[in-house]
């Protein structure tokens, strides 16, 4: 009887997939975890017992993207308050016929929603396009002013010996600066045109840093001419 309440209570719990009853013990648990992130593993108990929610695409198909109305004190979809539609719950995704868990760290995802954003994981995409695993993904942004550059090609490290207003100088009261940093995760926007023989204000760039796009990574096969615009 006691397993059976620890059934009921993981079926009536929406975040509940998998629990586990100890007879000797007397000892329910329940797991948000499932086979698809997680392993249940053989112990030497003999009073223990494991027991899942088993999940079908039919549980999903009427409800979800519907009003709320369809999903109302319903376990397996929940009504978002954005869209006023029956959406998966929190820690799972749409994989387009049911809402699986979303996985954890190095897990391989076929999705950008697959893996957990509450973690600040992001399912990856590799240099042809396609999503791999989740990883943890850093971004910074920061802005910058390049005072360094007089009309100079640069495609690597651009770090300038002298000031002057010639090639290859910079900006008079201004020390050395670097436009690109030999990091080829860094992308640079807001540039200007060119002009070696006007003075004017200095181009802002906008510097965009993630450590696993490496969508970004082509600029080291770009040229940049930068420098002082009209």
């Amino acid at each position: 009887q006691r397993r059976l309440l620890c059934s009921a209570a993981c079926s009536q719990n929406p975040s509940c997939r998998i629990f586990d009853y100890d007879s000797s013990l007397r000892r329910c648990r329940l797991f948000e975890a499932d086979l698809t992130n997680g392993a249940i593993i053989e112990t030497v108990s003999q009073t223990s017992i494991v027991g899942s929610v088993i999940l079908s695409a039919s549980l999903y198909a009427s409800m979800y993207n519907q009003s709320c109305s369809a999903c109302r004190d319903n376990r397996y979809q929940t009504c978002s308050s954005t869209t006023n539609t029956c959406q998966c719950p929190g820690n799972s995704y749409w994989n387009g016929s049911m809402c699986p868990l979303q996985l954890f760290e190095n897990a391989a995802c076929s999705q950008i929603d697959a893996c957990r954003s509450d973690l600040n994981l992001s399912c990856i995409k590799n240099s042809y396009g396609e999503f791999t695993q989740c990883l943890i993904v850093l971004t910074t942004n920061s802005t910058e002013t390049v005072y360094a550059l007089w009309n100079t090609t640069a495609c690597s490290d651009s770090s300038l010996a002298s000031n002057g207003t010639g090639i290859g100088k910079y900006y008079s009261g201004e020390g050395p600066g670097n436009a690109f940093d030999r990091n080829t995760n860094t992308k640079y926007t807001n540039s200007g045109a060119c002009n070696n023989t006007a003075s004017g204000s200095p181009h802002v760039w906008t510097k965009h840093r993630s450590l696993f796009d490496t969508a970004e990574r082509r600029i080291n096969a770009c040229r940049f001419l930068i420098g002082y615009g009209q």
